[in-house]
């Protein structure tokens, strides 16, 4: 489960037993992210104890970041989770923890983050304060993903490291217009906004 243009440009493929609500209403994915975020925010890490309950609970977190920008508080709830059990070790639910595990949730995660940059559409009625909160959102990602390089640099696989540096080529060339033969102003400006934060993180 990740950006949509990952995949299109032949980077990664997705997984099919992920993206188990795709499907499901705006209304129940938002009730379900809402809910599962809150509670797991202030939860202690080890409630979750085993490998299935960590993915049930990441396959309803992933889809927070495909929620509108008008559920930013929901979104800004999913990264700040995924920051903490990406940056912190004694944050992490034990199975994270795990020496056969860690590689893959660390993918797992990056992979969901990175729907956040999917173009948004952009309407005649679309607040300038939307735009202005997918911008400082997404800097919040690619901030995330330049401290995990940083911190974790010897400690990612190489698989981890491949993963990583192919979404953030799906995300740069979603942000800057590939992906569309005619740009949004929306993509436009995101693209404008986070060009030199993506290309430290890239390089």
């Amino acid at each position: 489960m990740f950006l949509d243009r990952v995949s299109s440009l032949n980077l990664l493929q997705p997984s099919p037993d992920t993206n188990i609500l795709k499907d499901f209403s705006l209304e129940v994915k938002r009730v379900l992210v809402k809910e599962v975020v809150q509670f797991l925010i202030i939860t202690p890490p080890s409630l979750l104890s085993t490998t299935s309950h960590v993915k049930w609970c990441m396959e309803v977190l992933g889809q927070g970041f495909s929620l509108p920008l008008e559920d930013n508080a929901i979104i800004s709830d999913c990264i700040e989770l995924y920051k903490r059990w990406l940056l912190d070790i004694k944050q992490r639910p034990p199975p994270i923890q795990e020496d056969e595990n860690i590689q893959f949730f660390i993918q797992t995660m990056l992979q969901h983050l990175s729907l956040l940059f999917a173009p948004r559409i952009s309407t005649p009625t679309t607040k300038p304060e939307t735009l202005e909160t997918h911008i400082l959102l997404s800097k919040r990602v690619l901030l995330l993903f330049l401290e995990l390089s940083r911190l974790y640099n010897s400690s990612l696989s190489h698989e981890t490291w491949e993963v990583f540096i192919k979404l953030l080529l799906g995300i740069c060339d979603s942000m800057l217009g590939g992906s569309q033969s005619n740009p949004t102003p929306t993509t436009d400006s995101l693209g404008n906004s986070l060009s030199q934060l993506m290309f430290t993180t890239l390089f």
